[in-house]
């Protein structure tokens, strides 16, 4: 069952078209929540992956497609043979990924509770910077920091 806090008590109440304010904490709550649900179950949100120099290889067992990483190695290696598709690779690079995300996010709650909006700036143009945030994520953040009257 999920958390309950103040500000979904007004909402359920039927208060949110009314209501036009959100107080820094409800504001960092809600960040801090969605990046804790993000790290937990990353399956329940749609996330992008960006392949950086995507190259097709043949032959003889060799990948079909090789991805290289962003800083170097290889990024995605995809093997198809029969129908099937095999990934390999990745998977520890995208695990950061997300995990950057996270952290990003649940700093940029620790920073909207303390009512630091140049920090909420640069933070937030962090994030929109990571190809691992989901757009839900994003606006759901923005919004809640405009609603506290910590972003413009």
């Amino acid at each position: 069952m999920p958390k309950e806090h103040a500000y979904s008590d007004r909402a359920r109440s039927g208060a949110l078209s009314t209501f036009r304010e959100m107080t820094a904490d409800e504001a960092a709550e809600v960040i801090a929540e969605t990046a804790e649900a993000l790290r937990n179950n990353p399956s329940d949100f749609n996330v992008r992956v960006m392949v950086v120099g995507m190259k097709a290889v043949g032959g003889g067992g060799a990948p079909g497609a090789v991805g290289t990483a962003i800083g170097g190695g290889t990024g995605l290696s995809v093997t198809a043979s029969g129908g099937q598709v095999e990934v390999t690779q990745g998977e520890r690079a995208f695990g950061e990924e997300l995990e950057n995300a996270c952290d990003a996010l649940q700093e940029l709650a620790e920073a909207a509770k303390a009512g630091e909006k140049g920090r909420i700036e640069k933070l937030l143009a962090g994030l929109k910077m990571l190809a691992s945030v989901p757009a839900s994520i994003l606006s759901s953040a923005e919004v809640s920091l405009r609603l506290a009257h910590l972003i413009g």
